[in-house]
């Protein structure tokens, strides 16, 4: 069983969006999201790094609804994905991007998730433009075909059955984001602020707490050296983390590869191993821990593995390096894209040595936090896949929805 079929301007209302003059401080700054491709790296879009005022709005811009589907269809990203985001609220957008209104009798949600799961044919729609970018022209897009049930309710259903997954992802987000915000708070309230436990009995020397010492991070590591040169090989067992797997304090397995290299024991990244991004602008610096199994793994020459001596504090050693990430992203040498951050300077820049007893009191009580947060990224990667999977037939009709009840019908 499928769907009756539409086409996309059979569905939605196509809008052209702009950018206010960036030269007249008048149209920036208010209260006004303003969304580009840049912005459209989440599915829900609530709010924006930019934006604009009323004046910006009426000299160069357009508002759209709730329930808006923003659509990329110009710019390098069109090589890779059709980045597409759902609005939560009333936005302004820029001309890289069209906003797809629903028209009467469609669901918003539904087109947003019939999108999704035709995401990577309309992408191979992409055609070349000036100056090797990439554009999606209009009347591929608007005579694309989608599978459309006639009753919205259906529609609605079908896209309640979706959302269910990206409610659950977001919902462990927020507690991802929680638990490793606790963690920096007692990293903090700890060791900035010094008023770890028993604290009120420790001599203060020089504004120091007796017994707390500065010393290298070389001096506090077993191992810390760059990764290898991989062998890449899609069909070999051992990956290898590269630059884009580190973002946001976190290690994402995803844009990880597969590789043939044998590769010594000293390595393959462990538990409580910090990596360091260290070639090229834009990322160099980046930090993250290890802090979930990751079998046959390791990093590539742009990538530093910097292994704490002593697993039992590895926590407070992580909290340490993260806190870091804005001086390493500056200690650079080289031309601009050729940037280092060599293993040595590193190793020289000093950290805090707090008493081991303490250190160890602070992993037992932020580890599994830690550890946590951790497991629960892994299970927003399931989720993403499972999700990515179910969509082509569930918004196509080969699913049959009729017998889930809309969340509103649902027994309280």
């Amino acid at each position: 069983m499928s769907w009756p079929t539409k086409r996309l301007n059979e569905c939605v209302r196509f809008l052209s969006g702009g950018t206010p003059n960036k030269g007249k401080a008048e149209y920036w700054g208010g209260d006004i999201p303003w969304v580009s491709s840049a912005e459209m790296t989440k599915h829900f879009l609530s709010d924006t790094s930019l934006k604009i005022t009323d004046a910006g709005l009426q000299a160069g811009s357009r508002l759209v609804p709730e329930g808006t589907t923003f659509a990329v269809v110009r710019g390098m990203s069109l090589a890779k994905e059709f980045r597409i985001s759902l609005a939560q609220r009333a936005m302004a957008f820029n001309q890289d991007v069209k906003a797809l209104i629903p028209k009467a009798g469609i669901d918003a949600r539904f087109i947003f998730y019939s999108l999704s799961a035709n995401a990577n044919a309309i992408r191979d729609l992409a055609t070349e433009a000036a100056h090797g970018t990439k554009k999606l022209e209009m009347d591929r897009l608007e005579n694309y075909v989608l599978h459309v049930p006639d009753d919205i309710e259906t529609q609605q259903i079908a896209a309640s059955a979706a959302h269910a997954y990206d409610d659950l992802i977001a919902t462990n987000q927020r507690r991802i984001a929680l638990l490793e915000d606790a963690a920096r708070r007692i990293y903090r309230e700890w060791f900035v602020h010094l008023r770890f436990p028993g604290h009120e009995s420790v001599p203060v020397e020089d504004r120091v707490p007796k017994g707390w010492r500065k010393t290298p991070i070389a001096e506090q590591t077993s191992f810390l050296n760059r990764g290898i040169a991989p062998k890449y090989d899609d069909t070999a067992m051992s990956r290898v983390i590269n630059q884009k797997c580190i973002r946001g304090g976190r290690i994402s397995m995803e844009p990880a590869r597969r590789q043939s290299k044998d590769v010594k024991s000293d390595r393959l990244v462990q538990i409580g191993d910090v990596l360091i991004n260290s070639t090229g602008a834009g990322t160099l610096g980046r930090v993250a821990q290890v802090r979930t199994p990751v079998e046959n793994c390791t990093v590539d020459t742009h990538v530093t593995i910097v292994r704490p001596i002593h697993a039992d504090s590895s926590s407070y050693f992580g909290q340490a390096l993260s806190n870091l990430e804005p001086v390493f992203s500056e200690m650079g040498k080289g031309a601009t894209n050729q940037l280092e951050l060599s293993r040595s300077d590193i190793g020289m820049v000093e950290i805090w040595q707090p008493p081991q007893h303490l250190q160890i009191e602070f992993h037992r009580l932020v580890g599994p936090m830690l550890e946590q947060a951790a497991q629960l990224n892994v299970a927003n990667l399931s989720l993403e896949k499972a999700r990515d999977l179910l969509l082509p037939k569930l918004m196509s009709g080969q699913l049959d929805v009729s017998g889930i009840p809309l969340p509103e019908n649902l027994p309280a």
